[in-house]
């Protein structure tokens, strides 16, 4: 299921830019996954706690409702 967490980063990024990459990369690590390089590794079950993260900590700079509209995308 890393493919996931890596194709949600990727959305993120071309809107915000590299800044993106670097919370998602804190996101992983925060919810238990690891980053190998640029590539995140997060299981299955921390999923949905990765993209919580995600539009938490996004959702600071871009709007909460369009960091959900992100996630929810794909």
């Amino acid at each position: 299921m890393s493919a996931d967490a890596n194709a949600i980063a990727e959305k993120f990024r071309k809107i915000m830019g590299p800044v993106a990459s670097t919370l998602a990369k804190e996101a992983a690590r925060e919810c238990g996954g690891t980053v190998s390089g640029d590539r995140l590794i997060v299981d299955a079950k921390k999923l949905e706690n990765f993209k919580q993260l995600m539009k938490k900590k996004c959702g600071k700079i871009i709007g909460e409702r369009l960091a959900e509209t992100i996630i929810n995308e794909g």
